[in-house]
């Protein structure tokens, strides 16, 4: 078997059994975007001198179950919402079951509460299979993850109990935190001391119709 055949075929799987019927027909696993669309964003970063800069592409590799997939806002919108019904697509296609994405969610590992002075609120933290937990005081809980590579970074998170999430893909790689600021806000936002849930994006169980991992942002 070629070298590239097992990658080759790992995608065509990961396509054929998450991204299509999840509702992500944009999202590929892939080093480059271009060729595949023709709207799409470019990874910056600070050079040694504190000037911004463009970065290349890099190969993907061996780190594609990580990080290796580009998508655009939408399709993670659709991944979140995949969260939120429980393992249904957009469409009403069951993709998988809700007991998997339960024991994904599930903290095995215990972590410090991250920044407690900005998410008081917090009353414990773990990490699951890909995902952190973190645990309020009112019992509700905030499902997310973040990272960052080839000059992009990425924030998604999701509270089934309040069917509510959201994906911040952002083309500038060097500050992890900026994306994270709005994990503290989708928490305060949902939390008893801010009453109702504010201007946060809904689209779980019963509404209507954003690389996986750390995915960077394809437009269109």
């Amino acid at each position: 078997m070629g070298e590239d055949q097992p990658a080759a075929a790992y995608a065509k799987q990961m396509y054929s059994r998450l991204y299509r019927p999840a509702g992500m027909a944009g999202a590929r696993l892939a080093d480059d975007p271009r060729g595949l669309v023709t709207n799409y964003a470019r990874g910056n970063a600070r050079d040694l001198t504190g000037t911004f800069t463009t970065l290349p592409y890099a190969s993907v590799g061996s780190y594609a179950p990580i990080g290796g997939a580009l998508t655009t806002l939408n399709d993670m919108a659709a991944y979140v919402r995949l969260q939120l019904r429980a393992g249904v697509s957009v469409s009403g296609r069951r993709v998988v079951s809700a007991g998997n994405l339960a024991e994904c969610w599930k903290p095995h590992i215990s972590v410090p509460v991250d920044h407690p002075n900005l998410d008081p609120d917090a009353a414990s933290s773990g990490y699951g299979m890909g995902w952190y937990l973190t645990r309020y005081r009112d019992g509700t809980s905030l499902i997310w993850h973040d990272g960052g590579i080839d000059g992009f970074t990425s924030w998604i998170g999701f509270l089934p109990e309040h069917d509510i999430g959201l994906v911040v893909l952002n083309s500038m790689s060097g500050n992890r935190f900026l994306p994270r600021k709005r994990h503290f806000r989708l928490g305060a936002e949902c939390s008893s001391r801010d009453g109702a849930p504010g201007s946060a994006a809904r689209g779980g169980r019963g509404h209507s119709p954003g690389r996986l991992g750390h995915p960077r942002l394809m437009h269109g």
